[in-house]
């Protein structure tokens, strides 16, 4: 709503540059720990890996994956109240691992 043409062209590229990274991306081991937070309603944006929580992360971190669930969906996670939580999530891990 209210895009003109060449706003709608940017919108587009982006939409299209995110699915080819989403495809061609293919993660390197990390030799540290992990923070995993996942949203409790799967969405079109975020379904997750079928059958694993750690959705292909666990083998991926060699200090190991803390996983995090949250409220609401993958795009809420950004948005007041959730993005508190989010927060908060990421600062008692960070916390916890710098002890």
């Amino acid at each position: 709503d209210g895009l003109d043409r060449a706003g709608m062209r940017r919108l587009m590229a982006l939409f299209q540059n995110n699915g080819l990274a989403a495809v061609r991306y293919r993660p390197r081991p990390l030799d540290g720990k992990l923070l995993l937070i996942r949203p409790k309603v799967a969405s079109k944006q975020a379904p997750g890996v079928e059958g694993d929580p750690m959705n292909g992360w666990g083998p991926l971190a060699a200090g190991g994956v803390t996983l995090r669930w949250m409220e609401g969906t993958h795009g809420q996670m950004l948005q007041k109240p959730w993005l508190d939580r989010l927060a908060d999530n990421m600062r008692c891990w960070l916390d916890r691992i710098n002890e």
